[in-house]
């Protein structure tokens, strides 16, 4: 794409993906319900685009009349609480995180399943998770209330801001719903030693410990 430009040939560039737009783009215009939001430098509208909206009091409720879904599924509630099981965005690197989404199942639809999103500051996507990972197409849900859970393990992510997007979906069929960033999060160092002498030094999104092993060279 930066060839094409280079030509002297305008490019319009469209994505959600705020890790490419910040690569490809010196500007970028914020388009919300069709209308011009923001204009301006990329960096800057990125940054906007990502803090807007989002809860931050570690519970996002719905009502039925507003709830996102099909007929097949509603979304009543996203919540994230601490190890003390607290409702919170607030986090330390050496504690759980657990993230819970309560919906309710209208009728049941073999394969339909739910999952999680994890993104960075920038918008990149840290990983992407749904609660029927083994997929059975033969499964089905009953009708009623549930409440899918997610556990990120302590010294998983470094510190940082984050970002938390919910969605629905019965693969290759119909998309339910996808809220993006539904909640934002912060995670600061506190209370582990990861990283050895300057534990906040860490570099990069994650900050779990990996098996190392250290031998004498033969």
């Amino acid at each position: 794409m930066g060839e094409v430009a280079s030509h002297g040939r305008t490019v319009v560039f469209v994505s959600h993906n705020m890790s490419a737009i910040a690569n490809f783009c010196p500007r970028s215009i914020w388009m919300e319900r069709g209308r011009v939001r923001e204009i301006g430098r990329t960096n800057e509208i990125v940054a906007h685009y990502l803090a807007d909206g989002g809860s931050d009091t570690g519970a996002l409720e719905f009502t039925a009349e507003n709830a996102p879904g099909s007929d097949h599924i509603k979304l009543y509630a996203l919540r994230m609480r601490s190890s003390a099981g607290l409702s919170t965005t607030n986090f330390s690197t050496s504690e759980p995180i657990e993230v819970e989404m309560e919906y309710e199942i209208l009728q049941p639809a073999k394969g339909l399943r739910t999952g999680l999103l994890l993104l960075g500051r920038e918008g990149e996507i840290i990983l992407s998770t749904k609660d029927l990972d083994s997929y059975s197409p033969e499964y089905a849900r009953k009708p009623g209330r549930y409440v899918s859970r997610c556990t990120l393990p302590a010294h998983f992510l470094n510190a940082g801001r984050f970002y938390l997007t919910c969605n629905s979906d019965i693969p290759g069929v119909q998309m339910n719903f996808d809220v993006a960033r539904a909640m934002a999060f912060s995670v600061e160092v506190a209370g582990d030693s990861i990283g050895g002498m300057l534990p906040s030094q860490r570099n990069g999104l994650l900050r779990m410990a990996l098996p190392w092993t250290v031998t004498p060279a033969a």
